[in-house]
């Protein structure tokens, strides 16, 4: 189960069918909602089959937007590539659709740049966020303790970005975070794996853990 703030309303939609949620078929919720359906399966309040408390043990976390709020680092830093091409924005608030995507999505779907230009534009957007962006990303409150109680009732947790790998890792490390994670799966660092789709698969890919639910997940697609 991947958790992602945005598909909140995706997630209930799938959450009690007729039949138990396969996976590796991705439920996405916010903090708030996991929270909710965690007390109300512990609480006998929704059939066990469904509840996380009894099905879901292994679940993805989103970095951006969903453990942290990255705005004024994320948007700084973009802020300050598109200068590097002329472009000026005032308000960083208008850049929060960069949140979420792809860099080179985002740049070329908002922004019109060209393919020949991305490698100039990651590289003025690395001029600020490591040196600062990167350390102005917020956990959210809670964040940390609803980590901890997953932990504790034997929940495996990862982390799925579209973030360099290695760098969700340093952020994650200095907001203390990371131990609460089996595994961290992000792009590479010549964002040869940036699709979200690839990122999941790879992180599956990389945890031995999650291979049982696989295999149950298609004998169940090939029950019904």
């Amino acid at each position: 189960m991947l958790i992602n703030r945005r598909l909140a309303a995706w997630m209930g939609k799938y959450f009690v069918p007729l039949r138990p949620l396969p996976l590796p078929q991705i439920a996405r919720m916010d903090a708030d909602t996991l929270e909710h359906i965690i007390k109300a399966g512990n609480q006998g309040e929704a059939p066990a089959r469904y509840s996380l408390h009894t099905y879901m043990q292994h679940i993805l976390f989103d970095l951006d937007g969903t453990l942290s709020d990255p705005m004024v680092g994320i948007c700084s830093a973009v802020q300050h590539a598109l200068r590097h091409f002329g472009i000026e924005v005032a308000d960083i608030r208008t850049l929060t659709p960069f949140i979420g995507p792809p860099l080179e999505q985002s740049f070329r779907e908002l922004y019109g740049l060209a393919p020949s230009q991305m490698a100039e534009a990651h590289q003025a957007y690395n001029e600020y966020y490591l040196a600062r962006g990167m350390y102005e990303n917020v956990p959210y409150d809670g964040m940390a303790a609803l980590l901890a109680r997953l932990r504790q009732a034997g929940k495996h947790l990862y982390v799925a970005t579209s973030k360099p790998e290695p760098l969700a890792r340093r952020i994650l490390e200095h907001f203390g975070l990371i131990d609460y994670f089996d595994f961290v799966g992000g792009d590479t660092p010549d964002w040869q794996r940036s699709a979200k789709e690839q990122v999941i698969r790879h992180v599956l890919a990389s945890c031995p853990a999650t291979e049982s639910h696989q295999s149950r997940s298609r004998r169940e697609k090939q029950e019904q």
